[in-house]
């Protein structure tokens, strides 16, 4: 079982936008952190604040949302009604943070959706969808990690593509934007590989390169591919409809190691 710690490392490099995730307080057992983030069916911005005690797991995380738009009482239920959805789904005493975080967001979306009058329910803007690039420095067991990626990318309904070429590895993720933070909150927390001595180990290394929403990504499955130039791998990103990645981060090298030759 990982760590508040490691918990909220995984939260701060899937919420990397502009203050998406600011870590406000970390001493004393108690970690605060805040987060604003965007509600895609409805086109929002929302800010919150969470309070991690130091008898969490076994405590559900207080939560105050900094919106006017929000009544009192409503406040007031959103922490009981996600102690519920805490007990209901027998997450006490488990690492939950991911969990709590999308559960308040489609909390949030599904009352302030409704304080909207302006605009009728066709006219509302569509669920989102959020395409993800990141690298990874290297896996031991190749095998076995990309079985789990496409086990979690099968079960999330998420498309994408681990890629190998030239010593370097590159993932793609696209799909709902739950969905794909969610992917990416479980690749920081769970254990993916092997290390040294064989024994089961958490990814330490992953780096976010690009997040970019509703970009028209061809994708429909996920699964690995390898290249032995980056000719094919540039061609491949253009049938992806993904060649500004490709220009922008991969082969720049603009994360923070020597660009692809």
């Amino acid at each position: 079982m990982c760590t508040v710690d490691e918990e909220i490392e995984a939260l701060a490099a899937v919420y990397c936008g502009d203050r998406e995730f600011v870590l406000v307080e970390s001493h004393s057992g108690i970690r605060r952190f805040t987060m604003n983030l965007h509600l895609s069916d409805i086109d929002q911005i929302v800010s919150f604040g969470c309070s991690v005690m130091a008898t969490y797991p076994s405590s559900v995380p207080l939560v105050e949302v900094y919106t006017p738009k929000l009544t009192r009482n409503q406040g007031s239920n959103l922490q009981s009604e996600l102690l519920a959805h805490v007990t209901n789904d027998g997450l006490m005493n488990q690492p939950m943070l991911d969990v709590v975080i999308l559960w308040v967001k489609e909390y949030l979306s599904d009352i302030l959706s409704k304080t909207i009058t302006q605009h009728t329910v066709s006219e509302l803007p569509t669920l989102k969808q959020l395409t993800v690039l990141y690298t990874l420095d290297h896996m031991r067991s190749k095998s076995k990690y990309t079985k789990i990626l496409t086990s979690w990318a099968n079960q999330l309904n998420v498309c994408g593509r681990v890629i190998f070429c030239n010593r370097k590895i590159f993932i793609v993720l696209h799909g709902k934007e739950e969905s794909v933070r969610k992917f990416l909150v479980d690749h920081k927390t769970q254990n993916v590989d092997v290390n040294s001595s064989g024994q089961p180990c958490k990814e330490r290394l992953l780096q976010i390169l690009a997040q970019e929403f509703d970009k028209q990504c061809t994708l429909s499955d996920f699964t690995y591919v390898e290249f032995s130039n980056t000719t094919d791998l540039q061609i491949a990103f253009a049938n992806w409809n993904l060649t500004d990645l490709f220009e922008n981060y991969v082969k720049l090298g603009t994360y923070g190691h020597t660009s692809l030759k």
